[in-house]
Parts: structure tokens; sequence; C-alpha cells
């Protein structure tokens, strides 16, 4: 069994043995965290590199505190995607389980982010953020139609082309604070 990333054999080395690991570019084996570095000796090691950061990517030399980070981190590198949605034939992957929890809300229609003023629900919790801004606005603009009030002029013109199909005008009432 070959592994293409240094994390990648570590995870599956500690189920076995939890206490060294031989490194696929030199044959050694070593301790860990040592392993993460002691192929690369001649590599520059960032400044912020210390103890508690003693993970090390070995292409862009960033430094990680576990070596859960390092793993994460390295899909920017090797494009891997090991997250697959199962839902519905769907064959898109994702690097990141989040990525892929949000995606299933695809399929599932489940809207768990809900607002606290109202009765609307989000699939995406950055959605609900720029809602609740609507809460938070003034309306000024009111249609002199239906009295139906809007955050921004544009916002009352288009609905106001339901009121205007057959006549084309147009009014619009500014009220200012």
């Amino acid at each position: 069994m070959g592994f293409s990333l240094l994390t990648s054999l570590a995870q599956h080395h500690t189920a076995h043995s939890g206490s060294s690991l031989k490194c696929s570019i030199c044959e050694k084996t070593y301790k860990c965290p040592e392993a993460d570095r002691a192929c690369l000796p001649s590599a520059p090691v960032p400044a912020t590199t210390s103890l508690d950061r003693p993970f090390i990517c070995t292409l862009c030399h960033k430094p990680f505190k576990h070596l859960s980070e390092l793993s994460r981190h390295e899909r920017v590198h090797t494009g891997e995607r090991p997250y697959k949605c199962t839902l519905c034939d769907c064959e898109k992957r994702f690097k990141y389980a989040s990525d892929l929890q949000r995606h299933r809300r695809v399929h599932t229609g489940e809207k768990p982010y809900k607002c606290p003023s109202c009765d609307k629900s989000f699939k995406q919790r950055e959605h609900l953020n720029k809602h609740q801004s609507v809460h938070n606005r003034e309306q000024h603009y009111k249609c002199l139609w239906c009295g139906e009030r809007f955050h921004e002029l544009g916002q009352l013109q288009e609905h106001s082309t339901q009121h205007t199909a057959d006549t084309g005008a147009f009014q619009v009432a500014a009220c200012l604070p």
C-alpha cells in the first residue's frame, strides 16, 4: 500500500503501532511529529515555526499545530477531494466535510438557519446573516399604490412594475427619516 502524503501514512501507521513512521521519500524511520520534517533538512522553515506548531507542510513550509490541520491543508496542493455526495446519483466531490454537508442541503431542502425576527429559513448561515440586515435597516421607499415599503429605490422600482404594467406610469414616495 502506498501513500502520496506523509500525513496519510502517519494516520494509517498509528492504527498499527502509534509510535514511529517510515518515510516514503528516504525510507528512514522516525518518531512523530519529527517525521514530517526529517526528509527535508535543507528546506527553509518559516520563522513562525515553534514547538507549538511542529507539523510542517513539505511543499510550502507552512506550520500547523495538529497533524489533522496539515492533512487538510495538503489538499490545497494535491487537489484531493475525499468527500463524495451519495444523494440522488450526484457525483460531486469536496475537499472538506463541511462543504459536503452544505451541498447535501441542495438535495434535502433542509434549511437549518432560522431568522429570529420572522418565519424565514435558510440553507446557509451567510444567507441568514445577509437577510437579518433587512430587519435592522429602515425602509425609506414606499409604494404609492399598495403602501409596501422598501430599503432601496431599485427594489421599489422593480416592485412598482406590477402596478404600472398597463399605464407605464411610475411614481415614488421617498420617506426621509
